[in-house]
């Protein structure tokens, strides 16, 4: 068996020599070595991938090297260890069994024999379109004049033109040249990929598949399925490998949709449109190994999904969206070796049970399983600046309206009055968030849903967001009044004390309406623009693309950049003109002095 992964963590095959020509040792033997590896005893001596290692190792039987890597080719390289040929499956067989055919004909399958059979409302018309009289075809469709094979010059994209020379005539098969037609060979593997099937409930049979028992590959990826529905699979008994795979309107797989499907060790549901799956949706599949459904529209995973997968050692939920968890999400697992996913509360699940699972999640940067705010210093540091930021401002108010208000009038004072109100609301967003972090003290990740859809997270989302744009426009106003009063300190162009209160007034009006926008029952914000962090900020600081990204972008990045140019400009021209009139009055004060001196001097003369 081929590598389909890089890693090869799907390998379930029979080579058992490593790289370097050695003889693997049995997995549940500890000689020559003390293995610790007891969970793989029933691998027999073959390669296998464990998550401590890159890719197929094994023990070996020298006692000078404990273990090695097992060189497994990835499929259609067309490389096969020594004493090993590759069939056009991927499928590395041995040379020497006495037998010159492969086990598996999947390259001449593709919407022919079997699956013209089986779907002919479907596929007779591609059917036609695609086989080649006459002609050599190439895996993927093409087709190939017979002077061409084998002439030292692959012409099909994968080179199989190239690999047959050596082909030599299949038991019960009638050939001719490079071509062969067999009427009492079981097809082993079957490719009904790209052949718009939309349904797997037939009108005149239970199922499609009942009379291929020896079927080993089936892939159905590619297609038009939008359900799965119970028992579609009957018939399949001894299939390997079952592939599902860019089927984009599949949303559903119902109950029992697997049954029967004992023997099937890995299946791939990969970039569908699949939401959700029903309660035993797997139940039958015994011996399934590998389990793919990355890439999906999964939000949530229901209890009970996960029923009757007790060999499952390798899951792959990567770029889904859920957001569900639940004590014992995986306790149907109980051989589960890999968790690949891109949330890392998936495998705090995990990490609480403290079952020894590898997790691929990287760990939240303000948030843990445990707390809201994982970091003591950080929960310390969040009290007492929001502390300050609320009475420190405060302060700031009552001292203007309390013993400064000669200056009120002034047009700085009004925009210090609004920064201060500004700057108290983050104070209020900070003491809300410390509030909510000790309320969920040592059991946040139960209550992380709760939190971040309650209306508390978009509330405090909502105050931030209006705090720190009002904070960043008053800035840029305040910069350009000073840019005013400096460069131009005679003009009429001035902020008057009517214009520095409509002008403040406004400052608040469009931090409220940039920050309100998202709360609008708007599809595009999908209700979860302030949720998408667990301390309630909808910055862009990830390269996720969560709902309103583009939103969040614009304001966070495009206009905060505006205004921040605005009052580097402004700075700038401030700094230029004060050294400027610096400038001068050190000119005027040196020339001042000159005329004293020359003065002191011509009386110092006049005197001699």
């Amino acid at each position: 068996m081929c590598l389909h992964t890089e890693n090869g963590i799907e390998y379930t095959g029979i080579i058992n020599k490593t790289r370097s020509g050695l003889t693997c040792r049995r997995w549940n033997s500890d000689i020559p070595h003390n293995s610790g590896y007891h969970a793989l005893d029933n691998e027999a001596s073959y390669c296998r991938y464990t998550p401590d290692k890159q890719k197929p190792w094994c023990f070996t039987t020298d006692q000078s090297v404990p273990w090695e890597y097992c060189d497994l080719p990835q499929c259609g390289t067309g490389q096969c260890p020594d004493g090993y040929i590759e069939c056009l499956s991927g499928v590395c067989i041995p040379a020497d069994d006495g037998k010159a055919d492969c086990p598996n004909n999947e390259d001449e399958i593709n919407c022919g024999n079997v699956s013209l059979q089986l779907f002919s409302d479907v596929c007779q018309t591609m059917a036609s379109q695609e086989l080649c009289p006459g002609m050599f075809r190439c895996r993927g469709g093409k087709c190939l004049s017979l002077l061409k094979v084998c002439d030292g010059y692959p012409e099909c994209h994968r080179g199989d033109d190239e690999i047959l020379c050596n082909f030599k005539c299949p038991d019960g098969c009638e050939c001719h040249g490079l071509t062969y037609k067999c009427k009492s060979i079981q097809q082993t593997s079957l490719n009904l990929s790209g052949c718009m099937i939309d349904s797997l409930l037939p009108e005149n049979t239970s199922s499609y598949f009942e009379n291929l028992v020896n079927l080993r590959i089936l892939d159905l990826s590619n297609n038009k399925l939008k359900v799965i529905n119970p028992n579609v699979f009957s018939g399949l008994k001894y299939l390997n490998k079952l592939i599902l795979s860019d089927n984009k309107e599949l949303t559903q797989i119902m109950t029992e949709a697997f049954y029967c499907l004992e023997n099937v060790h890995i299946l791939r549901i990969v970039r569908t449109k699949l939401k959700t799956m029903e309660e035993n949706a797997f139940y039958g599949m015994t011996s399934l190994d590998f389990l793919d459904l990355s890439n999906n529209s999964l939000s949530v995973l229901n209890k009970g999904v996960f029923n009757g997968l007790t060999s499952v050692k390798y899951l792959d939920i990567r770029y889904n969206m859920i957001y569900n968890i639940y004590r014992g999400m995986f306790s149907k697992l109980p051989n589960l070796i890999l968790l690949k996913t891109n949330v890392y509360k998936l495998c705090c699940t995990i990490t609480i049970t403290g079952k020894e699972i590898t997790c691929t999640a990287d760990e939240g940067k303000v948030s843990s399983c445990e707390n809201l705010i994982k970091f003591e210093v950080l929960r310390l540091s969040i009290w007492i600046i929001g502390g300050v930021a609320l009475l420190g401002n405060l302060c700031v108010l009552c001292y203007k309206f309390l013993y400064d208000r000669s200056r009120i009038s002034h047009s700085y004072s009004i925009f210090i009055i609004a920064l201060s109100i500004s700057d108290m609301l983050m104070g209020v967003y900070m003491i809300v968030v410390a509030a909510m972090d000790a309320r969920y003290r040592n059991k946040y990740i139960w209550h992380d849903q709760e939190w971040r859809s309650s209306s508390f997270c978009a509330i405090a989302g909502f105050i931030a967001t209006v705090s720190s744009e009002s904070s960043a426009i008053l800035v840029c106003l305040i910069a350009v009044d000073r840019c005013l009063a400096i460069r131009l300190p005679y003009s009429r162009f001035k902020v008057t004390l009517k214009y520095a209160i409509m002008l403040s007034i406004g400052s608040f009006l469009i931090a409220v309406i940039l920050a309100a926008v998202p709360l609008l029952p708007l599809s595009y914000f999908d209700g979860k623009f302030y949720s998408r962090s667990t301390v309630c900020i909808a910055l862009p600081l990830t390269s996720d693309r969560p709902p309103g990204w583009h939103y969040s972008v614009a304001v966070f990045v495009g206009f905060n950049m505006v205004l921040f140019f605005t009052v580097g400009i402004s700075q700038t021209i401030i700094y230029r003109d004060v050294r400027k009139t610096m400038s001068s009055a050190r000119n005027k004060q040196l020339s001042v002095e000159i005329k004293v001196a020359r003065s002191l001097a011509a009386k110092w003369s006049e005197k001699k």
